[in-house]
C-alpha cells in the first residue's frame, strides 16, 4: 500500500548516528525517500554512506553546525530541490550534574544546539515545506535532577512546537518525546562498568525507539510519547509533577552511582 511519505525528500539533523541515522535508513529502505542528512562529522557520514550500500544513491549529506542561524539560511538557499519534511533531531547532553557545577557557557551551548537549532531550522523551512517533526525528550515531561539545561532545552522545544501546531494548522508539525535511548547523546560521559550496566537496563535500543518514531510520523501523529519510561514520566507529571520528580530523584540517589553523586547539594 502506497504511503504518503513514499518518494519524498527529507532533511534529518543529527543523521550521522543514533536516532537520526536509524530514521534515515528506515525512510530510505522502506519508502524510497531521498534523505539529506545534516551533521558535523564527515568521517561518520562517510561510514554511514558505506553502510547504506546501493541505497546510498538516495542519501546525501551536508556538514554544518546547526546551532548557527546563518548556516541554516545558507543551507536552505543552496537546496536544488524541494524538501517535503524536516526532522530536527540533533541534540547534546554532557553529564548529570548540579546546576551550580555547570559553566554558563556549557549551558548556553546546550540551549543553542538543542533548542535554537530547532528554531533556526523551523524558521528556514516553514516557508518551503509542509512537514516538520521536532524530536524532543521525556525530560520535557518530568525533568530529572542533574539535567537542568538539557531539561530546559527540551521543555522549550515542546512548548515551541505546540505553539507552531496552533499557528500553522494546515501543516503537519509534530513533537515526539522519546524516553532514555542508547545513543551517542551520552558520548561525553565516562561511565563506570556499573553505570553502563544500569544505562543498558533502563534505556531502550536506538533501533526500537526509531521504529516507533518512524511509525508515528507515518501516521502523522502530532504529539507522541515513546518508551515505557517516558510514559511513566508522562503519567507522573499529570498526577503530581513535583512529587513525581521527587520520587525519580530519590531513586537516582539510592543507586549510589558516581554519575549521580554531585546532583544534590546538601
Amino acid at each position: 500500500m502506497k504511503k504518503w511519505i513514499d518518494g519524498k525528500t527529507i532533511v534529518i539533523t543529527g543523521a550521522s548516528s543514533g536516532i537520526g541515522k536509524e530514521l534515515a535508513k528506515l525512510f530510505i529502505t522502506k519508502n524510497n525517500c531521498r534523505v539529506i542528512g545534516v551533521a558535523r562529522n564527515k568521517e561518520k557520514m562517510e561510514k554511514f554512506v558505506a553502510e547504506l550500500g546501493e541505497s546510498a544513491k538516495n542519501f546525501e549529506y551536508k556538514l554544518f553546525d546547526v546551532s548557527q542561524e546563518q548556516n541554516w539560511i545558507d543551507f536552505a538557499s543552496s537546496l536544488q530541490t524541494s524538501v517535503d519534511m524536516l526532522i530536527n533531531n540533533a541534540g547534546v547532553f554532557y553529564k548529570f550534574d548540579n546546576f551550580l557545577n555547570v559553566p554558563a557557557e556549557q549551558g548556553k551551548k546546550i540551549m543553542d544546539i538543542n533548542f535554537y537549532s530547532v528554531v533556526y531550522g523551523c524558521r528556514s523551512f516553514l516557508p518551503i515545506t509542509n512537514c516538520i517533526v521536532n524530536i524532543c525528550s521525556s525530560d520535557a515531561l518530568l525533568s530529572v535532577a542533574g539535567t537542568n539545561y538539557y531539561g530546559a532545552s527540551k521543555c522549550a522545544v515542546k512548548g515551541f512546537t505546540q505553539s507552531l501546531v496552533s499557528e500553522f494548522p494546515k501543516k503537519y508539525i509534530a513533537c515526539i518525546l522519546p524516553g532514555f535511548t542508547k545513543t551517542e547523546l551520552f558520548r561525553d560521559i565516562d561511565f563506570t562498568s556499573k553505570e553502563a550496566r544500569l544505562l543498558n537496563k533502563f534505556t531502550s535500543t536506538c533501533e526500537k525507539i526509531s521504529k516507533k518514531i518512524y511509525k508515528s510520523i507515518i501516521k502523522k501523529k502530532r504529539y507522541k510519547v515513546i518508551g515505557y519510561d517516558a510514559k511513566i514520566f508522562n503519567l507522573l507529571s499529570k498526577l503530581n509533577a513535583n512529587g513525581g520528580a521527587k520520587l525519580v530523584n530519590s531513586i537516582l540517589q539510592k543507586t549510589k552511582l558516581d554519575m549521580f553523586s554531585t546532583i544534590v547539594k546538601q
